[in-house]
């Protein structure tokens, strides 16, 4: 709600069909934030339902209505244009660098390929490589085998 306040991401999320919300705007508010958070945090409706008290039939009825991509993009750019003009962010950067990082993890790969199981060991192992640009929240992630060759090439 406060990032809401700040932002104004909410007044992205218009109705698929161009209408007004059919309930008061304190209710319509509280059944758009619960379907966002339920998405966010891949609870589902149902369990956002059992955590809320909302009804799911409600919730779903705002996800399908309210949060489709032509409205989530301009919703999610004016949060990362509001992280922009924040003073901290002039502090790592003006947006003009990117980064990419790599975390090293053993696993078989038969096992994830579903070639049959067998113990883990040191090779070949995988590799989750992000990336990210100062303006905006990861672009990219990759998972690859490590099989003696790096993803820098």
């Amino acid at each position: 709600i406060e990032i809401d306040r700040e932002t104004g991401f909410s007044a992205h999320l218009s109705h698929a069909g161009g209408s007004s919300p059919r309930r008061p705007e304190l209710e319509h508010r509280r059944n758009l934030y619960a379907a966002i958070l339920a998405q966010a945090c891949n609870f589902g409706t149902s369990r956002m339902a059992e955590l809320t008290g909302i009804p799911a039939d409600a919730i779903d009825w705002t996800t399908e209505w309210y949060l489709r991509e032509e409205t989530l993009r301009p919703a999610n750019t004016s949060i990362v244009n509001a992280h922009h003009r924040h003073p901290l962010a002039g502090a790592w950067g003006g947006g003009t660098l990117s980064s990419s990082d790599g975390l090293r993890g053993v696993a078989d790969l038969r096992i994830a390929s579903g070639g049959g199981a067998s113990r883990p060991r040191e090779e070949p192992g995988e590799h989750r490589w992000s990336r990210n640009w100062s303006r905006t929240p990861a672009y990219g992630s990759r998972l690859e085998s490590r099989r003696g060759r790096s993803p820098r090439g």
